[in-house]
This record gives C-alpha cells, sequence and structure tokens, in this order.
C-alpha cells in the first residue's frame, strides 16, 4: 500500500490519502499538502450512511474534491483532492 499512496500523492492537486473505518474513525491519514485539510471536521459516519450501497462515489465542492471507494467490510479508502486534479475512476487500481 505504501507503494501505490506514494504514487497517488505524486499526482498533482492530490492533497491526501485516508483510511477511515465504517464507523467514520480515521484509522490513516497521509497529508501531501502539510495538512491544509481538516479530514477530522467531517461527519465521517453521516456521509457513509448516505453513501450506503454504492462502492465508489465522488463528490465535488467549491475547495475540495473527494474519491471514496468502499475497500472492504467495514474500510473506506478517501482521497483527498482539489477540484482541478484529474479525476480517479473505478478503473484505477486502489
Amino acid at each position: 500500500m505504501d507503494k501505490l499512496f506514494k504514487e497517488m500523492l505524486s499526482i498533482k492537486n492530490v492533497r491526501g490519502i485516508l483510511l477511515i473505518a465504517d464507523t467514520g474513525k480515521i484509522r490513516c491519514r497521509i497529508a501531501a499538502d502539510g495538512g491544509s485539510s481538516r479530514p477530522e471536521s467531517v461527519d465521517w459516519l453521516a456521509l457513509f450512511h448516505c453513501l450506503a450501497g454504492m462502492s465508489e462515489a465522488a463528490l465535488v465542492g467549491e475547495r475540495l474534491r473527494f474519491y471514496i471507494r468502499k475497500k472492504c467490510e467495514g474500510e473506506y479508502l478517501v482521497v483527498l483532492m482539489s477540484p482541478i486534479a484529474p479525476p480517479v475512476d473505478g478503473s484505477t487500481q486502489l
């Protein structure tokens, strides 16, 4: 996973990677931009409930884009990007 995370962080405008339990607790946080994002301020549990039944989702906001993929039972991979980062889709091997 370390190699994959380093490759993802080398993509321009990727700000960080999170592994989050389905309880909303952040298990792993790797920031590419010195930590200017504040993922702990997001109600991940509520977001995951809204995404129930989806294996992946891309959400775009004014200042941040999230790519979310359910990795296995009980864990989500979240990639934090600027809105202008290249898109990530299901063909990307995560």
